[in-house]
């Protein structure tokens, strides 16, 4: 009767040596996803820093202080502007946010400010009577008491991202890197009108 020769082990070892070896690749290869996945954007990199606040209270930036005081919606603005003695009225769907600014540093102007409601983006519009928000000639340290205002679709108002807005309050200048206040806003609990008279920015009175 022949006996059989054990097993050699060598080509075991060598196998279970391979088996380890793309066990330990494929472990490192999905670490690499997981650090790929979780790691930010290129946008998300050279966005600024958002300080984010709700309505009722101080938001702090480098450039301002911002402190919104409440929401309105319309579906008709009306503006008087100085260099003629005609209003000017558009129709639409609008919503304001009325704001007080305190520049920290220089006068800035909020040109760059927008309105997020879920994945759109809103940039404010121009057309209230200067010195507004977005271009005023008011130095540091002088509150200033008007609105950012922005014109947005129907459904934009409706959806259901609308109660989880914001507003982002940039300057033209804002810089890589810089922070901005933001403001989460519920635009369901905004006060509605038929018609919205728009005026110009004021420095608030402390004396």
């Amino acid at each position: 009767m022949t006996r059989a020769e054990p097993a050699r082990p060598v080509k075991h070892s060598r196998a279970l040596r391979r088996l380890g070896t793309t066990a330990a690749v494929i472990a490192l290869l999905a670490v690499g996803a997981t650090i790929v996945g979780t790691a930010p954007t290129d946008d998300e990199v050279i966005a600024p820093f958002e300080n984010v606040g709700t309505i009722g209270e101080t938001v702090e930036g480098r450039e301002t202080r911002v402190l919104v005081t409440g929401i309105r919606t319309t579906t008709s603005l009306t503006a008087s502007y100085a260099f003629t003695a005609l209003d000017a009225t558009t129709e639409g769907t609008w919503v304001i946010v009325d704001t007080v600014i305190t520049p920290r540093v220089n006068s800035v102007g909020l040109s760059n400010s927008e309105l997020r409601i879920g994945e759109y983006l809103f940039r404010a519009t121009d057309i209230q009577p200067s010195p507004s928000l977005l271009l005023f000639p008011f130095g540091p340290d002088l509150p200033v008491t008007g609105s950012v205002i922005f014109e947005i679709p129907d459904f934009a108002l409706e959806s259901a991202d609308a109660r989880n807005a914001t507003v982002v309050y940039q300057s033209r200048t804002v810089s890589t890197l810089d922070d901005v206040p933001t403001v989460r806003l519920d635009l369901t609990t905004a006060e509605s009108f038929d018609t919205v008279e728009l005026e110009a920015a004021l420095v608030e009175d402390h004396g």
